[in-house]
């Protein structure tokens, strides 16, 4: 367990410039830039993915994806016609 042993992780997101991973997350950061609404239920989302997952990652990002997915859906779907047809924008979620 990485917190008993008072170490801090990083999580670092490696992904190919332009490609559909880039451009989603691209897309939520402006969102959340703009809506604190949606800034506010993300991290409600987060604080009980802490508790849930109690040090497991693989745990805390399975609960936020549900969050995430759909967000990223509504993002996609207003933004022009031309980008929310793009298939390597649209996730496969």
């Amino acid at each position: 367990n990485y917190q008993s042993q008072g170490e801090r992780r990083t999580h670092i997101h490696l992904t190919e410039q332009g490609g559909r991973d880039w451009k989603e997350m691209l897309l939520f950061r402006d969102y959340l830039k703009k809506h604190p609404f949606a800034v506010e239920e993300y991290i409600k989302v987060k604080k009980e993915a802490l508790i849930k997952a109690q040090g497991n990652g693989k745990i805390y990002r399975k609960h936020k994806e549900k969050f995430i997915s759909a967000l990223l859906k509504k993002i996609l779907w207003s933004q022009p016609k031309p980008l929310y047809m793009c298939k390597d924008v649209i996730s496969q979620n």
